[in-house]
Protein backbone atom coordinates (compact mmCIF):
# COMPACT_ATOMS: atom_id res chain seq x y z
CA UNK A 1 0.00 0.00 0.00
CA UNK A 2 1.22 3.32 -0.81
CA UNK A 3 1.84 6.34 1.72
CA UNK A 4 -0.86 8.68 0.69
CA UNK A 5 -3.87 5.90 0.14
CA UNK A 6 -2.28 4.93 3.74
CA UNK A 7 -3.25 8.74 4.84
CA UNK A 8 -6.61 8.30 3.13
CA UNK A 9 -7.62 5.58 5.07
CA UNK A 10 -6.21 7.03 8.67
CA UNK A 11 -7.76 10.16 7.55
CA UNK A 12 -11.51 9.01 6.84
CA UNK A 13 -11.44 6.34 10.09
CA UNK A 14 -10.68 9.44 12.07
CA UNK A 15 -13.72 11.34 10.42
CA UNK A 16 -16.06 8.57 11.16
CA UNK A 17 -14.93 8.21 14.43
CA UNK A 18 -15.48 12.03 15.01
CA UNK A 19 -18.38 12.49 13.59
CA UNK A 20 -19.93 9.40 16.06
CA UNK A 21 -18.63 10.72 18.86
CA UNK A 22 -20.75 14.21 17.98
CA UNK A 23 -23.47 12.61 17.30
CA UNK A 24 -23.56 10.65 20.62
CA UNK A 25 -22.92 13.87 22.55
CA UNK A 26 -26.18 15.64 20.69
CA UNK A 27 -28.01 13.04 21.69
CA UNK A 28 -27.13 13.09 25.18
CA UNK A 29 -27.72 17.49 25.07
CA UNK A 30 -31.01 16.98 23.51
CA UNK A 31 -32.03 14.71 26.82
CA UNK A 32 -31.71 17.32 29.12
CA UNK A 33 -34.29 19.39 30.23
CA UNK A 34 -34.51 22.84 28.51
CA UNK A 35 -34.80 26.12 30.38
CA UNK A 36 -36.11 29.64 29.39
CA UNK A 37 -34.47 31.29 32.34
CA UNK A 38 -36.49 34.53 33.33
CA UNK A 39 -34.58 37.72 33.03
CA UNK A 40 -32.20 38.67 35.74
CA UNK A 41 -31.77 42.36 37.00
CA UNK A 42 -30.07 43.87 39.80
CA UNK A 43 -32.28 42.92 42.28
CA UNK A 44 -32.52 39.09 41.11
CA UNK A 45 -34.60 37.18 38.36
CA UNK A 46 -37.78 38.27 37.33
CA UNK A 47 -40.40 37.28 34.99
CA UNK A 48 -41.64 34.00 33.40
CA UNK A 49 -39.53 31.01 33.89
CA UNK A 50 -40.60 28.04 32.06
CA UNK A 51 -38.68 24.40 32.58
CA UNK A 52 -39.44 21.57 29.49
CA UNK A 53 -39.59 18.18 29.22
CA UNK A 54 -36.80 16.99 25.95
CA UNK A 55 -40.03 16.92 23.88
CA UNK A 56 -40.69 20.52 24.20
CA UNK A 57 -43.69 20.32 26.21
CA UNK A 58 -43.72 22.66 29.11
CA UNK A 59 -42.92 20.69 32.07
CA UNK A 60 -42.85 23.50 35.02
CA UNK A 61 -43.97 27.31 34.05
CA UNK A 62 -44.18 30.34 36.88
CA UNK A 63 -43.14 33.96 37.44
CA UNK A 64 -40.30 34.97 39.87
CA UNK A 65 -39.96 38.06 41.23
CA UNK A 66 -36.61 39.15 43.12
CA UNK A 67 -35.94 35.50 42.44
CA UNK A 68 -38.32 33.58 44.31
CA UNK A 69 -42.01 32.09 43.14
CA UNK A 70 -44.69 34.70 43.30
CA UNK A 71 -48.49 33.84 41.41
CA UNK A 72 -49.83 30.75 39.97
CA UNK A 73 -46.97 28.07 39.01
CA UNK A 74 -47.94 25.31 36.83
CA UNK A 75 -46.57 21.48 36.83
CA UNK A 76 -47.26 19.64 33.69
CA UNK A 77 -47.08 15.86 32.95
CA UNK A 78 -44.92 15.12 29.90
CA UNK A 79 -47.40 14.49 27.56
CA UNK A 80 -48.57 17.88 28.28
CA UNK A 81 -51.72 17.35 30.81
CA UNK A 82 -51.65 19.65 33.59
CA UNK A 83 -50.19 18.04 37.20
CA UNK A 84 -50.59 20.57 39.94
CA UNK A 85 -50.98 24.25 40.18
CA UNK A 86 -49.93 26.49 43.29
CA UNK A 87 -50.19 29.77 44.48
CA UNK A 88 -46.97 31.07 46.05
CA UNK A 89 -45.83 34.71 47.56
CA UNK A 90 -42.09 35.11 47.48
CA UNK A 91 -41.42 30.91 47.45
CA UNK A 92 -43.97 30.58 50.34
CA UNK A 93 -46.96 28.46 49.46
CA UNK A 94 -50.19 30.95 50.11
CA UNK A 95 -53.67 30.24 47.83
CA UNK A 96 -54.89 27.40 46.11
CA UNK A 97 -53.21 23.86 45.39
CA UNK A 98 -54.83 21.72 43.31
CA UNK A 99 -53.11 18.29 42.29
CA UNK A 100 -54.35 16.37 39.23
CA UNK A 101 -53.96 12.16 37.97
CA UNK A 102 -52.24 11.72 34.85
CA UNK A 103 -55.46 11.49 33.54
CA UNK A 104 -56.20 14.90 34.13
CA UNK A 105 -58.43 14.00 36.32
CA UNK A 106 -58.89 16.15 39.77
CA UNK A 107 -57.02 14.62 42.77
CA UNK A 108 -57.10 16.87 45.51
CA UNK A 109 -57.40 21.01 46.37
CA UNK A 110 -57.04 22.98 48.91
CA UNK A 111 -55.35 25.87 49.90
CA UNK A 112 -52.40 27.36 52.43
CA UNK A 113 -51.57 30.19 54.30
CA UNK A 114 -48.39 30.84 54.79
CA UNK A 115 -46.73 27.82 53.70
CA UNK A 116 -49.36 25.89 55.53
CA UNK A 117 -52.62 23.55 54.90
CA UNK A 118 -55.59 26.16 56.05
CA UNK A 119 -58.90 25.35 55.11
CA UNK A 120 -61.15 22.72 53.69
CA UNK A 121 -59.16 20.07 51.51
CA UNK A 122 -60.49 17.60 49.34
CA UNK A 123 -59.02 14.48 48.44
CA UNK A 124 -60.56 12.51 45.02
CA UNK A 125 -60.21 9.02 43.38
CA UNK A 126 -59.01 8.54 39.84
CA UNK A 127 -62.64 8.12 38.86
CA UNK A 128 -63.74 11.67 40.63
CA UNK A 129 -65.39 10.48 42.89
CA UNK A 130 -64.76 12.49 46.72
CA UNK A 131 -62.80 10.05 48.88
CA UNK A 132 -62.36 12.48 52.01
CA UNK A 133 -62.79 16.39 53.05
CA UNK A 134 -60.64 17.51 55.78
CA UNK A 135 -60.20 20.83 57.48
CA UNK A 136 -56.63 22.62 58.24
CA UNK A 137 -55.86 25.61 60.41
CA UNK A 138 -51.88 26.27 60.21
CA UNK A 139 -51.63 23.37 59.03
CA UNK A 140 -53.63 21.33 61.62
CA UNK A 141 -56.55 19.07 61.23
CA UNK A 142 -59.48 20.77 63.09
CA UNK A 143 -61.81 17.66 64.19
Amino acid sequence: MNLPMTKTIIFTALSFLFIACTSQEKNKAQEKEIVQPASETNSGLNGEQITRYPNGQIKLKGNLKDGKKTGIWYAYYENGIKQSENEYEYDILNGKSATFYPSGQLRYIGYFKNGKKDGLWEYYSKEGELQKSVTFKKGKIQK
